[in-house]
């Protein structure tokens, strides 16, 4: 999963790269390493931690597809964690068409808040 977010991300910024102009590539090269950069701070023993900072920056970095994997791998991972549903559905919400996935997580971190353990 997380080589393919990898491989996501370089794809994403070299496919922007192929259609844009000389000055504009650069850019995208400075946004490439200040992604990568991001993703290399992430660094913890723990494997939860380390998987929530990735979809954060991600998330940070507007790398939505990237950062809706890096959740969905979590909360395949952790389905308990209140705090994933959270966050993914607050990246759904930014679109009429995905609000009734957003409604859905934030419903189940709610169910999660309120003790609820059994998944939907």
């Amino acid at each position: 999963m997380r080589e393919r977010a990898a491989a996501s991300i370089s794809a994403h910024l070299h496919g922007c790269e192929c259609a844009v102009s000389a000055s504009k590539q650069t850019a995208y090269a400075g946004q490439r390493g200040e992604i990568e950069r991001d993703l290399a701070k992430v660094s913890s023993s723990d494997d939860y931690a380390r998987g929530l900072g990735r979809a954060r920056v991600f998330t940070e970095h507007r790398l939505w597809y990237d950062a809706l994997a890096a959740y969905a791998d979590l909360i395949a991972r952790y389905p308990e964690r209140a705090e994933l549903y959270d966050e993914r559905g607050s990246i759904y919400a930014q679109l009429e068409v995905t609000q009734k996935l957003a409604e859905a997580d934030f419903a189940r971190a709610e169910e999660l808040h309120n003790g609820a353990t059994t998944p939907k």
